[in-house]
């Protein structure tokens, strides 16, 4: 015995002649209706049809075209480097300290540069003190070798209004943490206006090697503190 699974539901019964145009179940308006192509329609039942695959056109059903669409489930488009990444590849100064000069007078400093390998200009800030003057410093060159860096900057703010403008050369020297047992070390700052023809050639466009810079012979090992140098990867 066959038997039409949910014939009779709302007092219709499906067509199961071969060939024919079989209608669809559905509820339309809240009534169990049985859809099919050509059927009279009501316009205001429009969205009910069109969930049953339907149209409702000049007062006739008609099949509805759906459209599959797909959502872009992949992440959105990122930069080919993460901003830690890109900071693997530059050549970096970053950290401060503390150094007796040679008079005796504590010199302290904090510093951020970081350049592309064989690019100009530098970017960063170095702020410079000790108990009597306070500069603030822009980077304009930094040159890398091995654990040395040669940092040139500019005064931009300080204690002494005459020398903003003027242009600072320092060499720094990374020789591991705090733990290794041998402290970092630094050259003290010389500055001077920029017209002065005894600054190095190319300066402040491009820094001069830590190891050429004669001037910078003498460095002076850190009380405290830590500078990392970073040559690009």
């Amino acid at each position: 015995m066959l038997f039409v699974v949910g014939a009779g539901v709302g007092g219709f019964r499906p067509s199961l002649a071969a060939g024919q145009n079989t209608c669809k179940p559905a509820v339309i308006g809240g009534k169990h209706k049985c859809l099919r192509v050509g059927q009279r329609c009501t316009a205001r039942y429009q969205a009910a049809y069109k969930r049953y695959g339907f149209m409702c056109v000049n007062g006739r059903l008609r099949k509805h075209a759906t459209t599959i669409t797909t959502t872009n489930t992949s992440p959105p488009p990122t930069t080919t480097t993460a901003p830690n990444q890109q900071l693997v590849h530059q050549n970096r100064v970053y950290g401060g300290g503390q150094f007796m000069g040679p008079d005796g007078t504590p010199r302290n400093f904090a510093v951020d540069a970081h350049a592309e390998p064989g690019s100009n200009p530098a970017f960063g800030d170095i702020e410079y003190g000790n108990p009597v003057h306070y500069s603030h410093e822009q980077i304009a060159c930094l040159t890398v070798s091995g654990n040395k860096a040669t940092l040139g900057a500019m005064f931009t703010q300080g204690d002494r209004p005459e020398t903003i403008g003027y242009l600072v050369l320092m060499v720094v020297v990374d020789n591991g943490t705090p733990l290794s047992g041998n402290p970092d070390q630094a050259t003290l700052q010389v500055s001077g206006p920029p017209n002065d023809p005894t600054w190095p050639a190319g300066f402040p466009n491009a820094c001069p090697a830590p190891d050429t810079a004669a001037a910078f012979a003498t460095y002076f090992p850190f009380s405290g503190g830590d500078i990392v140098v970073q040559n690009a990867k």
